[in-house]
C-alpha cells in the first residue's frame, strides 16, 4: 500500500521537486502556445486563409514620412533589402525595396513543405495549397490580387536563399494556376530568401518557422 503511494506521489504537492519539474513543464507550455499560437499568421483552412487576407491592414506611416517631416518618434526603423518578383509580364526581376524591421507579416503564412533544397512541393502540402486554392476562388476572393512571398531561414548561402524562395512561391503559383480556375495574372510570385524572418533564426524550431510561404492581398497597391 505505501508503495503504491510513493509510485503515484509525483502527483503531489508534498513531492517538491516532482511538482516543480510540472510547474516547469506548463510554463513552457504556456509561453510555446503564446508565441507560437494563433498570433503567428499560418492558417491551415480556406476560411482562415479568406479572413486573413479580407482583414484591413492598420494603417501606417509612409515609409518617407520621417525623411520629408523630420520626424523620427514613432517611427520604425526601416532596412533596404533585394529581392526578386515577377513584374507584370510574368519576368523575374530583382528589386530593392524598403521593409520596417521588426513588423509582422501583413499576410497569411502556410507552412507548405518542399523537399530540402528544392523548389518540389512535398505532395504531404497539397491538401493546404487546396485550400488555398477553395480561398482564392470564392465568392470573397475570386477577383483578389495576391503577392505570394517565399521565404527561407539563415541555413546556407544567402544569394542560392534568395532564388531558393523564389522558385519555391513560383512553384506554389503553378500549382494554383493548374489545379484551380485562377486568372495568372492575379498571382504574382517573390522571394525574400532570409531577409525576412518572423523570429531570430537561433533554434530549429525558429528556423522552422521562418521556412514558409506567405500570401499577401496586394489589390490597390502599386
Amino acid at each position: 500500500m505505501n508503495k503504491s503511494k510513493r509510485g503515484i506521489s509525483i502527483f503531489f504537492p508534498g513531492n517538491r521537486y516532482t511538482t516543480n519539474i510540472l510547474y516547469l513543464t506548463l510554463l513552457g507550455w504556456i509561453i510555446v502556445s503564446v508565441a507560437y499560437g494563433q498570433d503567428d499568421g499560418f492558417r491551415d483552412s480556406s476560411d482562415g486563409i479568406i479572413k486573413g487576407l479580407s482583414k484591413p491592414k492598420p494603417k501606417r506611416k509612409s515609409k518617407f514620412e520621417f525623411h520629408i517631416k523630420g520626424k523620427t518618434e514613432g517611427v520604425k526603423h526601416m532596412k533596404r533589402i533585394v529581392v526578386y518578383q515577377e513584374d507584370n509580364e510574368g519576368n523575374c526581376v530583382k528589386k530593392t525595396i524598403l521593409i520596417f524591421q521588426d513588423e509582422p507579416p501583413s499576410g497569411v503564412n502556410l507552412k507548405i513543405e518542399f523537399d530540402v533544397n528544392s523548389y518540389v512541393i512535398n505532395p504531404g502540402s497539397f491538401p493546404l495549397l487546396n485550400e488555398v486554392g477553395k480561398a482564392l476562388t470564392s465568392d470573397q476572393l475570386k477577383t483578389a490580387h495576391v503577392l505570394i512571398k517565399g521565404h527561407t531561414d539563415s541555413d546556407g548561402d544567402a544569394s542560392h536563399n534568395l532564388k531558393l524562395s523564389f522558385n519555391r512561391a513560383l512553384s506554389v503559383k503553378q500549382y494554383l494556376i493548374a489545379n484551380f480556375s485562377v486568372d495568372p495574372l492575379r498571382l504574382k510570385a517573390a522571394g525574400y530568401g532570409e531577409q525576412y524572418p518572423m523570429l531570430p533564426n537561433t533554434s530549429l524550431r525558429n528556423k522552422q518557422l521562418n521556412r514558409r510561404v506567405e500570401i499577401e492581398s496586394v489589390d490597390g497597391q502599386k
